[in-house]
């Protein structure tokens, strides 16, 4: 039983991280953590508006802290669905980041 609680307080806490991650990208606060700004020259960084960008990462982070959220009550309930329900949007999440990225670059 304290393994779970263990297991449970570890993954809540990358949850609720990447929650407020999630939350301050939305805000566009703090540093942008996306590809286009980090492989970007400084003369790209100072002439691109970056809040598609921002809201991209908002909606990856956000949806990253639902995956966790799911796992860390999987680890109570051990019902089995909660897990395929994850890997469900894990896949989903994969799809949304490439179709974007696709779509902001051509932009």
């Amino acid at each position: 039983m304290t393994e779970k609680w263990i297991l449970f307080v570890i993954i809540f806490v990358v949850a609720t991280a990447s929650l407020v991650i999630g939350v301050f990208q939305f805000l566009q606060k703090g540093a942008l953590l996306n590809n286009a700004y980090l492989h970007a020259t400084a003369e790209e960084r100072e002439n691109t508006d970056y809040r598609p960008y921002y809201m991209q990462s908002g909606i990856v982070f956000c949806a990253i802290a639902l995956i966790f959220y799911l796992n860390a009550a999987e680890v109570f309930l051990n019902s089995g669905v909660l897990f395929y329900a994850a890997i469900i949007l894990a896949l989903i999440l994969i799809l949304y980041a490439i179709i974007s990225s696709v779509l902001l670059r051509k932009k």
